[in-house]
């Protein structure tokens, strides 16, 4: 018997990325009774995950379909595994839907979702000001379709309603929900702190962010509990979490000059990035852009004109005769490139935060939301997840340091994160 277990990428990620998660799985969970087979996924890396989530979700449902025919001529494939990291769990619960309408689970159980740092609930930023305003809609054009449809600015119109893809995602009477539920274990990791591209809310998928993830950048400022083998980094959910306020951590530390310059740092990255850097890159980034542009809409037309790319069905309601019994356990070269454009929208992002007051993010722990987004939390918690927050210290990176996404001094306490996956979220039954 053959479970594979699926890894998926991130937006401009390549396999290499999975590494050090994939050796560990290799290391940690081979060797029992069953034959376990990992993948990486390769078919949406690089640019062509600016392709739309969607359209990555099908390439996705296609891998695990022939990777499961190639496995089927070796032994039996009876169980299926998904680890999604970053946007490769948005990805990877669109192929689960696509997978569900196809009967893909009649012969194979699903065991395993886990996801790190991945944002279900979106990524626009909570702050109701006109600066926040100017930036939800000025960084999804550095990320294409896929851009639009992880800030919500995207519509999906089926019988003359419109809404966000990630809210069709979750809505509970669809395809891409119930199938997800079959999953006997949903788990979520999510960083509480320095995670600029998924902050705790989105990736734990609440509306409570007892960690004020969105504008603390201080670690220190967290007094919490950890789970034992896993401290100072793996958050005990279940014990008392406070934030210091900036009043009472600036008893404790001293302001100097430079924490002065530091802010005023912040806008001058920006500066730099777009008015002296990007033109230095000049024709690598402008030609390059629109060279990507240009295949995006020839792949994208190819895509749609083949029949069975045709996404309407999975956006209805779930039929009857298809909606079955929800068992106990359900319910409850160019990487300089990419670098670059994550570098503008990381800078962007960073000064206007450095601006936002603290007090005006959240009603106490509660994330000023969207209605979309609350839609999306309400209906994803109807799901029994197992939910675990991560501190990391001494990266500023840390949805890279999340799973060790390559070797970095900086990044060892991802080890750490990746020791709790491989000995307490990963199961065979």
């Amino acid at each position: 018997m053959i479970p594979p277990v699926l890894l998926t990428l991130r937006l401009w990620g390549n396999s290499s990325h999975m590494a050090y998660l994939e050796s560990q799985v290799q290391q940690h969970l081979t060797g029992g009774k069953e034959t376990l087979v990992t993948y990486k996924s390769v078919s949406h890396g690089g640019f062509l995950t600016y392709d739309g989530v969607d359209v990555n979700g099908k390439r996705i449902c296609d891998e695990i379909l022939t990777k499961t025919d190639q496995l089927q001529a070796t032994g039996k494939v009876v169980k299926l595994s998904i680890i999604g990291y970053s946007l490769g769990g948005l990805i990877s619960r669109y192929a689960i839907g696509i997978l569900y309408t196809r009967g893909y689970f009649d012969t194979v159980t699903p065991v395993n979702f886990i996801t790190f740092c991945s944002p279900h609930v979106g990524v626009p930023h909570p702050k109701a000001s006109k600066a926040m305003f100017v930036y939800n809609r000025i960084a999804p054009k550095f990320l294409a379709l896929t851009g639009d449809q992880i800030f919500l600015c995207d519509k999906v119109t089926i019988d003359g309603e419109s809404a966000p893809l990630l809210v069709r995602l979750s809505d509970s009477n669809s395809y891409f929900f119930h199938g997800l539920s079959k999953f006997k274990y949903k788990v979520l990791y999510a960083n509480a702190v320095n995670d600029k591209r998924c902050a705790y809310y989105t990736a734990s998928i609440s509306d409570i962010d007892p960690f004020h993830s969105v504008s603390n950048k201080d670690a220190d400022r967290i007094s919490a509990s950890f789970i034992d083998g896993y401290a100072p980094t793996i958050v005990d959910l279940t014990k008392p979490i406070s934030v210091l306020d900036r009043a009472q951590r600036a008893k404790e530390v001293q302001k100097t000059w430079k924490q002065f310059f530091m802010r005023r740092y912040r806008w001058l990255n920006v500066f730099l990035n777009i008015m002296i850097y990007t033109p230095f890159w000049g024709l690598t980034f402008i030609t390059n852009s629109i060279i990507e542009r240009v295949k995006l809409i020839r792949r994208l037309s190819a895509f749609h004109k083949d029949e069975s790319n045709n996404f309407n069905h999975l956006y209805t309601p779930v039929k009857s005769e298809d909606r079955g019994i929800l068992n106990a356990y359900e319910i409850s070269s160019n990487d300089r490139v990419y670098d670059q454009k994550e570098s503008i929208v990381e800078s962007l992002y960073g000064a206007i935060n450095n601006e936002v007051q603290e007090e005006n993010l959240t009603a106490g722990d509660k994330v000023n939301l969207s209605p979309s987004q609350l839609s999306i939390v309400n209906n994803l918690n109807k799901l029994n997840w197992k939910k675990h927050a991560v501190i990391i210290r001494k990266a500023k990176t840390t949805h890279a340091a999340a799973i060790y996404r390559h070797e970095d001094p900086t990044f060892e306490e991802g080890k750490v994160v990746v020791k709790h996956f491989v000995e307490n979220s990963f199961k065979f039954d």
